[in-house]
């Protein structure tokens, strides 16, 4: 079933949506060029990483930064 975008429209706004018609974003090259992208994913996934080893229940690593020391405290176990 195909609607039309001011009938999905409606339905947003009758929701509570607040639509934006004719946006302009001054920086939109910025966003698209992929560096934003990569920091953003770059934050995502230390966030995420952060938040997994959190909740791991036997792991003696529960957050990047006690990956990081544990790798700088034991660096042969490490692959070059």
């Amino acid at each position: 079933m195909l609607y039309s975008v001011s009938c999905v429209s409606y339905k947003f706004r009758e929701r509570g949506a607040v639509l934006v018609d004719n946006l302009e974003i001054e920086n939109i090259n910025e966003i698209y060029s992929g560096t934003s992208e990569g920091i953003a994913m770059a934050f995502e996934f230390k966030y995420s990483l952060n938040a997994y080893l959190k909740d791991l229940v036997t792991s003696p690593v529960r957050s990047l930064a006690d990956v990081i020391a544990f790798n700088n405290k034991h660096p042969k176990l490490v692959s070059a």
